[in-house]
């Protein structure tokens, strides 16, 4: 084990980008680096596309979607929640295809923009591949499918400039809920852009009545909550879980490590901490806790990737992390895809 700590944090390997092929001591490059990261998008789109794990627990939810709302016309699905993945859904529907083969297609959009964002990373991907395959894969690529698409174009918009906006649009039309991460990034990164929208944006929201649709979703979203777990569903949260905690460690430490941080980087710190805030601060309603809380992970895992070489002691707690993220994910009582 320590072997291979001390290799995946190699000093060689982060001057080049920590590509996983450097594992191998190969570092292709133009057409034949595309190629490697269009081969691993399709090899790794065929895990939840194919659901070669068996089923999530909510792809039973996806199939009666795909099967009833696919009926419904454009119009009627551009004024409903979430118009892009319904959309994508109907066009794929009407050409014919099963649930099996948009569950394939999904899986390959969203791993495909994956690999677009990893493209454009300046941090250890061999690290962050790790981190990512221990358990946020599973949660989102494998149990989360739609809202998987729309944190990976929020994400390609964070971190390419190109369409940025249209990106943005694009998530928050997939799935509602990563227009949080849209606007935090804004009043983080653009707070002169975020006070215009605001100012342009309320008033046209007020004249359309979409605000009081915003309003009255939001509300009956957490009457939803209030209410599952008032009759005892998702009403458990455990305050000294490791996971938080660990990643609470090891943000402290890419906060001590981390010198002259850029932009991204200091956001990267500010995400984390709101996601472990959100864990804590909200668990009198446990799902929003972790849907809070999970929504900031992507974050936490590239800001760890950038900082892995600091220490010994991050090194340390990043695999522990790894290592929790598997139980969670496999082995533990209420596991995502428990194999036991």
């Amino acid at each position: 084990m320590a072997a291979l700590i001390r290799a995946l944090a190699a000093p060689q390997r982060l001057r080049t980008g920590g590509a996983p092929w450097s594992w191998f001591g190969v570092r292709p490059s133009g057409p034949l680096r595309f190629v490697v990261y269009a081969l691993g998008a399709l090899l790794v789109a065929c895990i939840p596309g194919l659901a070669l794990l068996g089923p999530s627990p909510d792809l039973e939810n996806y199939r009666i979607l795909y099967e009833e709302w696919n009926f419904a016309d454009v119009l009627e699905l551009l004024k409903g929640n979430d118009p892009g993945y319904f959309l994508l859904s109907k066009l794929v529907y009407d050409f014919g295809s099963t649930f099996q083969t948009f569950l394939f297609l999904l899986a390959l959009l969203t791993c495909t923009v994956h690999a677009l964002v990893l493209g454009r990373l300046n941090t250890d991907r061999s690290v962050l591949l790790l981190l990512y395959a221990s358990y946020l894969f599973w949660l989102h690529n494998y149990t989360q499918i739609r809202f998987a698409l729309a944190m990976a174009l929020v994400l390609l918009g964070i971190y390419h400039a190109r369409g940025r906006w249209m990106l943005f649009l694009l998530g928050a039309g997939v799935h509602a809920s990563v227009a949080l991460v849209v606007v935090l990034h804004t009043l983080w990164r653009h707070p002169r852009i975020a006070l215009a929208l605001l100012t342009v944006g309320m008033p046209v929201l007020v004249a359309s009545g979409r605000l009081d649709e915003i309003i009255v979703s939001l509300a009956l979203r957490i009457a939803t909550y209030v209410e599952q777990r008032d009759i005892g569903l998702f009403d458990q949260i455990n305050l000294f879980s490791l996971m938080p905690l660990t990643q609470a460690l090891i943000t402290l430490l890419c906060m001590r490590r981390t010198s002259a941080p850029g932009p991204l980087a200091r956001q990267e710190i500010y995400f984390a901490w709101i996601g472990i805030a959100s864990f804590y601060a909200l668990s009198f309603l446990p799902v929003l806790a972790f849907r809070l809380y999970e929504m900031m992970i992507p974050f936490f895992l590239i800001l760890v990737s950038r900082n892995w070489s600091h220490s010994r002691l991050l090194q340390g707690l990043t695999l522990i992390y790894v290592l929790l993220g598997l139980r969670v994910s496999f082995l533990s009582a209420d596991a995502l895809l428990p194999l036991l």
